[in-house]
């Protein structure tokens, strides 16, 4: 997920003066993160709301919760509002209009791609709107796709949009309904425009409900991954979109600094209106790159009273941010450098709006300030982090978070050899009673007891934790727990052993570089609902454990990295082949990287 807005650096700083944020993706880890909470927690969260899914409705694409889609709905862009501060944007325009209604092209699909905030959405409205494309073809509609969407909708609010969906269609089964739109397309001029497809599986759910043969129809997409694109249609047009020259990012600055004010001296509502924020992410990252990088963030910062997004992220040295950052009350999002000054000590008690709070250190800022922000969703804890600022709390048993929308907690503490007490780790945690998911880079030599954990936790990674106990009769008590990732030196013990009943909705664990481990056992009636299994690069591990056999759900299993006695075991025949061969499919990686599969 690296993006740059304006040159190699922009790594380096991400969404700033968003007024609809509509990216928080900044670095490849990020992304990863963001997929994995939305796609594997997304069927917890459903569940424990006793949610009923359409069965017509494919992995990932699904209706989500009421909150998720308040805030997507606070995000989706409306055609028919166009923001005032575009530039830089008559070229493209020009240039994908002619395609489009170019009669010999035999381009069936068009695409927008370029990272976000880049205006790939503004320019597609602009295209919707244009008298050409208005004029060529006889029908349009524009679908809102994003990231959780249900296919069924999509495909009813382009028939909608084509003025060809009646009230029988709504109770037509799944597939008439994709015939339907399929069938109309093929036999008449129309442009559907399908806006933020995310992902290859996302376009391949939607790709029965359009023509696969000749037709005068096309579509305009727009995405951020450039592999959707290719996948949508090998043959098709790829656009993508370039980051504006300086003067063109002045101009929108200038736009965004000094909207137009109506007579009463509030600023105009254009100015608010539609997925403005993709231009305003971009200048944002252009003009304060350079203050950030040479430490030379002005005290005048603090003005910008209506900031919601601001990203201070920086590689290399450490720099000075003033304390400024408490005037901005309408932050929800705030990303402090990884490093700061040490003369920095920053008040953010002020911030009760904020959702997203990365980098936090006791070093740069106050505990007691993490009280006051009853919004926050995404908490991430870095060096220094002094545990005993915990104290005081501790015995009073008082609470050191409390935001009830907590979902994600990083704790990133190096170096290795500075250890969490864990009575004050336990005290943190407790205070997340709503947490799904959870990750630990620290050392911690033993976890606390499970019901210290949040009950709604459903994913768990420790790495560097080098737990001298076996963590699995801990984390095999958490009943709602779905992924589980152990990596380097999260457990430095010899044995480990999965008890019977234990990891009862588990779908997927990861063993990688635990150095020390001989000995998995697995009981029969432990992890029943395990479907990906990957183990790399524990050495010393001797062979897979007998109760794999009972794990009839397991689809898949990759060995990676692993010494070549243990991988002989696994091939028909070998110690261990009676242990597997009922996995449908089993992947053994070489030290070369290359793949062995194995499909019973």
């Amino acid at each position: 997920m690296d993006l740059s807005a304006v040159s190699s650096v922009l790594k380096t700083i991400g969404e700033l003066l968003t007024q609809e944020v509509t990216s928080l993706l900044g670095q490849k880890d990020q992304v990863e993160d963001l997929q994995r909470e939305l796609i594997w927690m997304q069927s917890y969260l459903k569940e424990a709301d006793a949610r009923k899914v359409d069965n017509e409705v494919v992995p990932g694409d699904g209706e989500g919760s009421s909150s998720s889609n308040e805030r997507l709905d606070s995000r989706r862009p409306y055609p028919h509002i166009i923001e005032d501060n575009i530039v830089g944007l008559d070229d493209d325009i020009k240039n994908l209009v002619s395609v489009l209604v170019d009669e010999e092209s035999h381009f069936r699909v068009v695409s927008i791609c370029g990272m976000g905030g880049l205006g790939k959405t503004t320019l597609a409205k602009k295209i919707y709107r244009h008298g050409k494309v208005i004029g060529h073809f006889n029908h349009l509609a524009w679908v809102y796709v994003s990231q959780q969407f249900q296919k069924r909708k999509v495909w009813e609010d382009i028939l909608s949009g084509l003025k060809f969906l009646v009230e029988e269609d709504r109770k037509k089964r799944v597939e008439e309904l994709a015939e339907k739109l399929s069938k109309f397309l093929e036999e008449n001029k129309c442009l559907v425009i399908l806006d933020d497809i995310w992902s290859i599986k996302a376009w391949d759910s939607l790709k029965p409900g359009f023509p696969a043969g000749d037709t005068r129809s096309k579509i305009l997409l727009t995405s951020r991954n450039k592999e959707v694109v290719s996948h949508a249609d090998r043959g098709g047009y790829l656009y993508e979109l370039q980051c504006l020259k300086d003067e063109q990012s002045w101009e929108v600055l200038q736009k965004i600094s000094f909207p137009e004010r109506d007579s009463t001296g509030i600023v105009s509502s254009k100015q608010e209106e539609g997925n403005g924020g993709e231009i305003i992410e971009h200048v944002a990252k252009r003009y304060l790159i350079e203050l950030v990088q040479s430490s030379k963030l002005p005290s005048s910062l603090g003005n910008l009273r209506c900031l919601q997004t601001l990203d201070l992220r920086v590689e290399g040295d450490s720099i000075h941010v003033p304390n400024v950052i408490w005037r901005m009350e309408q932050l929800r999002h705030l990303y402090l450098p990884e490093r700061c000054k040490r003369k920095t000590k920053l008040k953010l008690d002020t911030l009760r709006n904020l959702q997203t709070l990365l980098n936090f250190s006791t070093r740069s800022c106050y505990v007691e300030d993490l009280l006051n922000m009853t919004n926050l969703s995404k908490l991430m804890i870095v060096l220094p982090f002094n545990i005993k600022d915990f104290k005081e709390d501790l015995e009073k048993n008082s609470p050191i978070l409390a935001s009830k929308y907590l979902r994600f907690l990083s704790i990133n503490i190096c170096p290795f050899d500075c250890e969490v007490d864990p009575r004050h780790f336990a005290h943190l945690v407790s205070s997340c009673v709503n947490i799904c998911e959870l990750s630990l880079w620290v050392k911690i030599v033993k976890l606390p007891e499970y019901h210290h954990f949040s009950s709604s936790i459903a994913y768990i990674q420790l790495e560097w934790s080098h737990h001298e106990e076996d963590p699995m009769p801990t984390l095999g008590k958490l009943r709602n727990l779905r992924i589980v990732e152990l990596y380097i030196y999260a457990f430095t013990g010899k044995e480990m052993v999965c008890s019977a009943q234990s990891f009862p909705k588990l779908d997927s664990l990861s063993l990688d570089h635990l150095s020390e481990l001989e000995e998995w056992k697995v009981d029969e009636g432990a992890m029943p609902a395990l479907r990906h299994l990957r183990i790399g690069r524990c050495l010393e591990l001797k062979k897979l454990p007998d109760g794999l056999r009972f794990i009839t759900a397991l689809q898949e299993l990759k060995i990676e990295l692993m010494p070549k006695a243990f991988k002989d075991k696994l091939v028909e025949g070998g110690e261990d082949f009676y242990k597997v061969q009922h996995v449908p499919s089993i992947i053994i990686q070489n030290r070369d990287h290359e793949n062995i599969y194995f499909l019973n």
